[in-house]
């Protein structure tokens, strides 16, 4: 036993030499110090028992020896430990231990960051949000304003179709009302010149009573008699003597003389009633050619004195008990009778 505890001596001392020549004094930390020590008591103490007290119980120096040594060794070669794979080993986890630590920390952060870019966006939705619903708002007031417009717009529009519809009826009655004024104009007028001798006036009233479509065909009916009626009597004066010049004998005129005078415009219509009873009277003239300047007359003469005075002539040769104006008559009964005249 004590050879094992002088062998554990030796072994001890040349550890702690081997420390000491490895180390600087200026690198010795206080845990080689304290592992130093610790192997100065494993040398220590079991020699103190040996050399001054003898025998002891070998079990006790042994675990002190053994712990003693273990201890000091380990605090004299930690770093030491370090240095080789072991401490490479640790050293490894703790770098990665502190690179996950860092990127720990740089997550943090950025999810601080974030978390303040979070909140920001949040109060920027929030914001936008809140003007979103106050755009809404506006729209929903805007709306109904439009809505109240178009009802305003569309009752107007409905007040306008109104007036219009009755400016339009107004209208048509206007030009109703003034198309009958214009006729009822043209109706006056061409009765009083029919009333003034105007044979064409008394053709458009015959026309008027043949057109049941016009506003004032009673009136012109009851016009149409009244003239007839005025000049319905027939006229002769045979006691008439036409102002021939002097130097001129008429009868040696011929019909076609008569006529030709007779046509000329620069005629004086008052004239021609006599002229007509001129020529009515001559012998030497035939009936049937006397008849034809009478139906001339009757045609184409625009006084309805001188068609009077004509048509009186004709309708006792023809014996008609009509007006001597109803010329239209007096020419279709020639049309029918002609032949009954010789040449």
């Amino acid at each position: 036993m004590r050879r094992i505890i002088y062998l554990t001596l030796m072994v001890t001392l040349l550890v702690a030499g081997l420390a000491f020549s490895e180390q600087d004094s200026a690198e010795t930390t206080a845990e080689e110090i304290w592992g130093i020590i610790l192997l100065s008591l494993c040398v220590a103490v079991p020699g103190i028992f040996l050399f001054y007290k003898g025998d002891t119980k070998k079990w006790m120096l042994l675990i002190f020896c053994t712990f003693t040594f273990a201890f000091g060794i380990i605090l004299i070669f930690e770093n030491r430990l370090t240095e080789i794979g072991v401490g490479d080993f640790f050293s490894a986890k703790v770098t990665q231990a502190n690179k996950d630590l860092d990127e720990i920390k740089n997550l943090r952060d950025s999810a601080i960051i974030q978390s303040g870019e979070i909140d920001s966006l949040v109060s920027e939705i929030e914001k936008a949000s809140k003007r979103i619903r106050t755009l809404e708002s506006k729209t929903i007031r805007t709306n109904a304003r439009i809505t109240s417009v178009e009802e305003r717009v569309e009752l107007s529009n409905d007040n306008l179709k109104q007036k219009l519809a009755r400016v339009d009826s107004l209208y048509l009655k206007s030009q109703k009302a003034l198309s009958q004024l214009t006729l009822l104009n043209d109706f006056t007028s061409t009765v009083v010149d029919a009333q003034n001798n105007s044979r064409k006036a008394f053709d458009k009233i015959c026309a008027w009573c043949d057109d049941k479509s016009y506003p004032f065909v009673k009136q012109a009916v009851n016009v149409w008699h009244k003239i007839k009626n005025d000049y319905g009597e027939s006229i002769f004066i045979p006691l008439f003597q036409f102002p021939w010049k002097d130097g001129i004998d008429p009868s040696k005129l011929s019909l076609s003389d008569l006529i030709n005078l007779y046509s000329n415009k620069k005629f004086n219509p008052i004239n021609k009633p006599a002229l007509i009873e001129y020529i009515w009277n001559r012998n030497d003239f035939t009936k049937r050619s006397k008849m034809e300047f009478l139906l001339l007359v009757l045609k184409e003469d625009d006084s309805l004195l001188v068609l009077q005075y004509a048509g009186s002539y004709f309708k006792r040769e023809a014996k008609l008990h009509i007006s001597p104006i109803l010329w239209k008559r007096q020419v279709k009964w020639w049309s029918e009778n002609e032949h009954k005249f010789k040449q």
